[in-house]
Protein backbone atom coordinates (compact mmCIF):
# COMPACT_ATOMS: atom_id res chain seq x y z
CA UNK A 1 0.00 0.00 0.00
CA UNK A 2 1.50 3.34 -1.01
CA UNK A 3 0.55 6.91 -0.16
CA UNK A 4 -0.90 7.23 -3.65
CA UNK A 5 -3.14 4.17 -3.38
CA UNK A 6 -4.16 4.81 0.23
CA UNK A 7 -4.97 8.47 -0.38
CA UNK A 8 -8.60 8.29 -1.41
CA UNK A 9 -11.78 10.06 -0.35
CA UNK A 10 -12.85 10.35 2.45
CA UNK A 11 -9.45 9.78 4.07
CA UNK A 12 -8.03 13.20 3.25
CA UNK A 13 -7.70 15.09 6.56
CA UNK A 14 -9.26 18.55 6.76
CA UNK A 15 -5.83 20.00 7.58
CA UNK A 16 -4.62 19.13 4.08
CA UNK A 17 -7.29 21.37 2.57
CA UNK A 18 -6.45 24.19 5.00
CA UNK A 19 -2.73 23.82 4.23
CA UNK A 20 -3.40 23.99 0.48
CA UNK A 21 -5.52 27.09 0.96
CA UNK A 22 -2.75 28.69 3.04
CA UNK A 23 -0.08 28.26 0.34
CA UNK A 24 -2.20 28.62 -2.80
CA UNK A 25 -1.12 32.21 -3.60
CA UNK A 26 2.57 31.23 -3.41
CA UNK A 27 2.39 27.83 -5.08
CA UNK A 28 2.18 26.82 -8.72
CA UNK A 29 1.20 23.23 -9.48
CA UNK A 30 1.77 21.88 -12.97
CA UNK A 31 -1.53 20.90 -14.59
CA UNK A 32 -0.27 17.29 -14.65
CA UNK A 33 -0.27 17.09 -10.82
CA UNK A 34 -3.54 15.41 -9.73
CA UNK A 35 -5.47 16.95 -6.86
CA UNK A 36 -4.91 13.84 -4.72
CA UNK A 37 -1.13 14.32 -5.02
CA UNK A 38 -1.49 17.96 -4.05
CA UNK A 39 -3.26 16.96 -0.85
CA UNK A 40 -0.51 14.43 -0.05
CA UNK A 41 2.05 17.25 -0.29
CA UNK A 42 -0.10 19.40 2.00
CA UNK A 43 -0.93 16.68 4.54
CA UNK A 44 0.11 17.78 8.01
CA UNK A 45 0.62 14.14 9.02
CA UNK A 46 3.62 13.84 6.71
CA UNK A 47 5.25 17.17 7.56
CA UNK A 48 8.80 17.02 8.81
CA UNK A 49 10.08 13.76 7.42
CA UNK A 50 9.95 14.04 3.68
CA UNK A 51 12.38 16.74 2.67
CA UNK A 52 16.01 17.63 3.29
CA UNK A 53 17.54 20.88 2.05
CA UNK A 54 21.17 20.22 1.15
CA UNK A 55 23.88 22.39 -0.38
CA UNK A 56 24.48 21.24 -3.98
CA UNK A 57 28.10 20.34 -3.28
CA UNK A 58 27.01 17.97 -0.49
CA UNK A 59 24.22 16.08 -2.28
CA UNK A 60 26.24 13.06 -3.40
CA UNK A 61 27.73 12.54 0.05
CA UNK A 62 24.35 12.87 1.81
CA UNK A 63 22.66 10.40 -0.57
CA UNK A 64 25.56 8.00 0.02
CA UNK A 65 25.13 8.31 3.80
CA UNK A 66 21.35 7.85 3.60
CA UNK A 67 21.77 4.69 1.54
CA UNK A 68 24.51 3.33 3.80
CA UNK A 69 22.43 3.99 6.92
CA UNK A 70 19.41 2.11 5.56
CA UNK A 71 17.12 4.85 4.28
CA UNK A 72 14.20 3.23 2.50
CA UNK A 73 14.47 5.71 -0.36
CA UNK A 74 16.19 8.92 -1.31
CA UNK A 75 15.92 11.09 -4.39
CA UNK A 76 16.94 14.49 -5.63
CA UNK A 77 13.64 16.22 -6.38
CA UNK A 78 14.53 19.81 -7.09
CA UNK A 79 16.64 22.84 -6.40
CA UNK A 80 16.26 26.04 -4.43
CA UNK A 81 16.17 29.05 -6.71
CA UNK A 82 15.92 32.80 -6.17
CA UNK A 83 12.51 34.17 -5.15
CA UNK A 84 9.78 34.10 -7.76
CA UNK A 85 6.14 35.18 -7.62
CA UNK A 86 5.45 31.55 -6.61
CA UNK A 87 7.41 30.23 -3.67
CA UNK A 88 6.64 26.63 -4.64
CA UNK A 89 6.61 25.29 -8.18
CA UNK A 90 5.51 21.66 -8.36
CA UNK A 91 5.91 19.88 -11.69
Amino acid sequence: LTARTAWRWPRIPGAAFRNLKYVEAETHFSVEIPFAYRTILADAQTSGGLLLGIKPEMVSKVVEILNREGAIASAIIGVVEPFNIHRLIIE
